[in-house]
C-alpha cells in the first residue's frame, strides 16, 4: 500500500513538472497588464517601467517639516482619544479607531476588547519623540494609565499619517 502511494506521488510530481514545461497555445492573446492597457489607451498618469509595465507616478517626497510634525502629533492624539475608551461598545470603538489605522494595524487590532484597555483619558499633549524618518514617527501620548507610544506611518508627502501600532506604557519595575 505504501509503495503504491509513493508511486502515485512520484507520478503526480512528474506530471506537474511536465505541465509546467508545456508551451502555451499559439493562438492565445498576449497578456497585458492594467498599466500597459491604460498606457496604450491614453489613461496612464506617469511613466511606464519598461521591465514590469507598471505605471510609475511621482508622489511628493515626504519631509518632516513643522506641518508634518503638527499633523503627526494631532493624528496620534486623535488615535489615542479613539483608543482609550474602555466603556464604549466594541463595534463603535472599532469603527472609529480602525479608520485611523494602516491595513496591517487593522488586522492586528481587530480583536482587541476596549474593556481591556486601562487608559480612559488623555492627560497632556502628544509629543513627537522619534523623528529619524519622514515616513515613520513615534509620538508619546500621556494618559491616566501612563504614556502610550503611537507609531505612525505614511506612504509619501501627500498621504495622511496612519497608526501602525499603539504601544502601552512599560510596566514599572
Amino acid at each position: 500500500m505504501e509503495r503504491m502511494l509513493r508511486s502515485a506521488l512520484v507520478g503526480a510530481v512528474a506530471l506537474a513538472a511536465l505541465a509546467g514545461c508545456a508551451t502555451p497555445a499559439t493562438d492565445a492573446a498576449p497578456a497585458t497588464s492594467e498599466a500597459q492597457h491604460a498606457h496604450e489607451h491614453g489613461h496612464a498618469h506617469g511613466q511606464i517601467d519598461s521591465d514590469t509595465g507598471e505605471v510609475i507616478t511621482s508622489e511628493p517626497v515626504a519631509t518632516l517639516d513643522a506641518d508634518a510634525r503638527t499633523s503627526a502629533e494631532a493624528t496620534a492624539d486623535q488615535a489615542m482619544r479613539a483608543y482609550a475608551r474602555p466603556t464604549l461598545d466594541a463595534q463603535t470603538w472599532w469603527t472609529e479607531l480602525s479608520a485611523l489605522m494602516t491595513q496591517q494595524a487593522r488586522q492586528d487590532y481587530q480583536y482587541v476588547q476596549p474593556s481591556a484597555i486601562p487608559a480612559n483619558a488623555i492627560t497632556g499633549p502628544a509629543a513627537l519623540t522619534d523623528d529619524t524618518s519622514a515616513y515613520v514617527v513615534h509620538v508619546d501620548v500621556p494618559t491616566n494609565a501612563g504614556i502610550y507610544t503611537v507609531i505612525l506611518t505614511r506612504q509619501d508627502g501627500a498621504s495622511s499619517w496612519l497608526v501602525a501600532r499603539i504601544t502601552p506604557p512599560m510596566p514599572e519595575a
